[in-house]
């Protein structure tokens, strides 16, 4: 296990001791049957990266059992593993400093990793039957497509997922409708107070600041600057409106 209860701490923690596993399984000797009569092959493994229990990312290698073709899933990326020797189970990436304890060899047919979480491993001969009728289709020409039937409380789970996303989608969209009114209103509501301003087209007007003027009342003289309330036009910005006289 990957995951255990630190006693002294009162928490979970995450184990990251370097363990080997077999690409092939034998469970006969431990269920008394037939030495080879109960063989499985490894099709996945499922990896945790990151030091702590309660965080991380998780990252799985999968076979495709059709052309024995592993793959690398991480989230939306899936990329295909190449190499003559496939380090399944580990992340090259991912370096935590922990070699003291990594095995120098491993033995022949097995694979070592210290943040392998889950292996999944598939019957020899179910595999092996799969794979012949596969086959046997693709010779003939028949169609492989199998038509899926999921669960009836997986099925409403994804139908209620699917759902609360349509309703989270709106909801989103209507927030920006009704951002979007209150921004024209905004706008409708400057265009006014700035038509306001002067009562005819010949009107001359004169602006200075608050600022300035509370100044001036208290007998300092200095040169009128009105730059910091007009806009880049060179006219009174009506957001600074207030700050004029």
């Amino acid at each position: 296990m990957r995951f255990v209860f630190d006693r002294q701490k009162g928490s979970k923690k995450k184990l990251n001791s370097y363990l080997q596993f077999p690409e092939n399984l034998d469970m006969s000797m431990y269920l008394k049957k037939p030495m080879g009569s109960l063989l499985y092959v490894l099709s996945a493994v499922l990896i945790h990266r990151g030091p702590s229990a309660y965080s991380g990312h998780y990252v799985a290698h999968i076979c495709d059992s059709t052309t024995s073709t592993w793959y690398k899933f991480n989230d939306e990326t899936v990329e295909k593993m190449e190499g003559k020797k496939l380090k399944l189970g580990t992340e090259e990436d991912v370096d935590d400093g922990n070699t003291k304890n990594k095995p120098k060899r491993v033995s022949k047919g097995f694979l070592v990793s210290n943040n392998a979480y889950m292996l999944v491993y598939t019957e020899a001969k179910q595999e092996k039957e799969q794979n012949s009728t596969e086959k046997k289709n693709n010779e003939s020409g028949a169609k492989t497509d199998m038509e899926w039937v999921l669960p009836e409380r997986l099925n409403n789970l994804l139908k209620t997922e699917d759902q609360n996303f349509e309703d989270w989608v709106k909801e989103i969209n209507e927030t920006k409708a009704v951002t979007a009114e209150i921004g024209k209103a905004h706008q409708q509501e400057m265009v006014i107070l700035y038509s306001m301003l002067f009562d005819t087209e010949d009107a001359s007007y004169e602006f200075i600041t608050s600022d300035w003027l509370v100044r001036w009342l208290n007998s300092e003289v200095i040169p009128v600057d009105n730059s910091a309330v007009v806009c880049p036009h060179g006219k009174l910005n009506p957001d600074f409106l207030p700050q004029t006289k």
